[in-house]
């Protein structure tokens, strides 16, 4: 039986708790680390989400993830980085301009932020 008292220890899930201490929308936590550097708290999306090319409308496929680091507020006196591992998309439309698609999120990261 899995520890009642250790929220991360869902059996592959999301841990809402620590969904909820972050507070980022739409993003669930899927790692911590702590080291003499800081803390790194890596975040993605839902896996099942379905996304639809941005120039032609067809619903593309889920292709793989590019790590982000982002730099945010120190946290419990701890430098804070944050790892978003944005998801690649590609457009399976041969006539489409577009051939992939990074996944963006304006409240994470603004444009031409980093």
């Amino acid at each position: 039986m899995p520890d009642s008292t250790s929220c991360c220890r869902a059996g592959g899930g999301y841990c809402q708790r620590c969904d909820l201490l972050v507070g980022l929308p739409g993003l669930h936590v899927v790692g911590v680390h702590r080291d003499d550097a800081g803390l790194r708290v890596e975040v993605e999306s839902a896996r099942q989400e379905v996304m639809g090319c941005p120039a032609c409308g067809v619903i593309a496929h889920a292709h793989s993830r590019q790590r982000v680091e982002l730099i945010d507020a120190p946290c419990f006196t701890a430098p804070v980085k944050l790892w978003w591992r944005k998801r690649r998309w590609l457009c399976p439309e041969p006539s489409c301009p577009v051939t992939s698609v990074m996944e963006q999120d304006p409240d994470v990261q603004p444009p031409r932020a980093s």
